[in-house]
């Protein structure tokens, strides 16, 4: 190596080092964030109506604070906040998708159910849209939030050219105390319930649109 050489790669190996030193300096320290995976325990109710039908389910829509993996805080009507250093392993819409997706398909109270995205022809499709998915402080004077989960459902025919019917389900669940842990909990059951609530009504109302077609 010659002379001219040799101290290039001197000097770039200060360099290097310099800009290690500056980057552990400069940088902030990442802040720790726990991920939380809500795990609802689902299960078909026995009395529910069959149907010999495929129904596709579409991914929920929800504004974009809702669509974020943030666990949000409602302070009071007008305030929308967020847990520090938590968050969701998956957005909310995705959960409710995946929750439906697994209560209907185990049930065995359909004949198929599948993502709207797969491209399977179906008879019937849900339509849901997410309005509220966060721990409500408002009206609670023992200052402990409550797990709201407020869902738009439609019901539509093949073709999505006819609402077959139309319901809002709202679930609010008081969460066991203030702790983060304690709120997700909450979130828990109001996840398992609505997704409950959703379900049977979503099996009514194929057996009573089929019933009035014979």
């Amino acid at each position: 190596m010659n002379r001219t050489a040799s101290l290039f790669a001197r000097l770039l190996v200060g360099v290097l080092a310099l800009g290690g030193l500056s980057a552990c300096s400069v940088l902030p320290k990442r802040s720790d964030l726990t991920l939380f995976d809500p795990q609802p325990t689902l299960q078909a109710d026995a009395e529910w109506p069959s149907s010999d039908t495929q129904l596709g389910i579409q991914r929920p829509l929800a504004n974009r604070l809702i669509d974020g993996t943030r666990i949000l805080v409602r302070p009071t009507s007008d305030q929308i906040q967020v847990y520090q250093g938590a968050a969701w392993v998956q957005s909310a819409p995705d959960m409710l998708h995946a929750a439906m997706i697994r209560l209907l398909a185990d049930g065995g109270k359909l004949k198929g159910v599948s993502r709207r995205s797969e491209g399977v022809a179906v008879e019937h499709e849900l339509v849901m849209e997410i309005r509220r998915f966060d721990a409500d402080y408002q009206g609670n004077t023992d200052n402990v939030p409550q797990a709201v989960i407020e869902v738009s459902a439609q019901l539509l025919g093949a073709g999505r050219e006819q609402v077959l019917a139309h319901k809002v389900f709202r679930v609010a669940t008081p969460a066991g105390g203030t702790a983060i842990p304690d709120v997700v909990e909450a979130f828990e059951q109001s996840l398992a319930e609505v997704t409950r609530k959703i379900a049977g009504w979503s099996l009514a109302e194929i057996a009573e649109a089929e019933r009035r077609k014979h």
